[in-house]
């Protein structure tokens, strides 16, 4: 079989696989934390939220830059359209979980409580994720439906869903016009100096944190905290459009001090990484290229973003019965916690795939319809 070189134009289809793998991670990961065991450094899932972070600044650059001839990054109209399709990618899947777990708090408020108490030790010292901590008032409400939440530490996670990174998505959105257009003019030296910044102002908000200076953030959800991920896929594509290995190198760096990967998972996440800026670079093996283009990967993309959204529902909601049955017939604690993964999933991945169809496809259809208006038909010839 040949192997890709990069003569042939560069494929982004392993970043279906990317995505599809770290939404499966999270769910999974949530699913053996709820169901009584410690999450090993392996299953971090916020270890695969770094990897979403990577694919969302990757794909930002790409998106723009593949569409300059038709919508220069010069003119208002790019962004505001730009605006229009980000807000309708993400917004409409995470209303319609918005409003389901408003509605269910009566069983996942509870389905929270049970799931701790059949652990106290492990959620002896909990401030954050159990049902008392929530949040779900007006004042709540209103900051999650703008997606502002993430600005403020103690809503940073309050309503039960993992969407903290959806407003620091957002927030992402927000600044990068202007990061594309400076990254354009000075790339590595603007993505350095931002990321040295932000690592900086990290660290020293947390040292506030720590003398009591400053509130906490239950979750990473505040812009400056995470932006070096978002950079270090935007180097990692501009490494590859310009085959350079100073601006991987870069981006390495960049990933060692902001995600502190280290130990396996680590060495795993590089791999990773690592494949990924092969696979753009030089192009993957054509029975690689095949895989990633295959239906399982198409399939496993297409529900990641709404598997990430509503798992969470269901672990709340069908956990604590689930392990008291496998609890009541003397299952030990790994059966329990495998039939949780296993009907997490279950349920999770048909439940994805319809609000995918419903909801995803049709706010993406209608940010085609708002940037690019079908043109009148021309008048009848006399």
């Amino acid at each position: 079989m040949s192997v890709s070189t990069s003569s042939r134009a560069p494929s982004t289809a392993f970043l279906d696989l990317t995505r599809g793998v770290a939404a499966l991670w999270v769910a999974t990961a949530h699913a053996v934390m709820w169901g009584g065991n410690a999450i090993p450094d392996m299953l971090e899932p916020k270890k695969a939220v770094d990897l979403f972070m990577v694919v969302s600044g990757f794909l930002m650059f790409y998106t723009i830059d593949k569409a300059t001839d038709r919508e220069p990054p010069g003119r208002w109209s790019t962004w505001r359209s730009f605006y229009i399709r980000r807000f309708l990618r993400i917004a409409p899947a995470y209303y319609v979980a918005l409003i389901l777990i408003v509605s269910a708090w009566p069983l996942v408020g509870p389905g929270i409580a049970q799931l701790q108490a059949m652990n106290p030790g492990k959620w002896a010292n909990d401030h954050v994720y159990g049902p008392q901590f929530q949040s779900l008032g007006l004042r709540s409400l209103a900051l999650h439906i703008t997606f502002l939440f993430g600005l403020f530490p103690d809503l940073s996670f309050s309503d039960g869903l993992p969407d903290w990174s959806l407003s620091l998505e957002m927030q992402f959105y927000a600044i990068f016009p202007a990061l594309y257009l400076l990254a354009r003019r000075h790339f590595a030296f603007t993505c350095a100096v931002l990321a040295l910044a932000c690592l900086v102002f990290t660290r020293q908000y947390m040292a506030g944190v720590e003398r009591g200076s400053l509130p906490a953030f239950d979750e990473p959800s505040l812009i400056l905290f995470n932006l070096p991920k978002f950079l270090v896929g935007a180097l990692l594509y501009e490494a590859g459009r310009r085959h350079s290995l100073a601006l991987l190198a870069l981006g390495a760096a960049i990933l060692v001090a902001a995600c502190r990967w280290y130990g396996v998972s680590g060495l795993f996440l590089f791999g990773l990484i690592g494949c990924a800026a092969w696979a753009w670079w030089r192009g993957l093996p054509d029975w690689a290229e095949r895989g990633v283009r295959s239906r399982a990967v198409k399939l496993l993309a297409v529900t990641s973003y709404s598997l990430y959204l509503f798992h969470t529902i269901v672990i709340f909601t069908i956990g604590a019965p689930l392990l008291s049955f496998a609890r009541s017939i003397g299952a030990p604690l790994w059966a329990g916690q495998s039939a949780l993964v296993v009907a997490v999933l279950g349920i999770s991945y048909p439940l994805a795939w319809i609000v995918f169809r419903t909801v995803e496809e049709r706010g993406t259809d209608a940010a085609k319809a708002l940037t690019h208006p079908a043109r009148p038909l021309a008048p009848p010839m006399a």
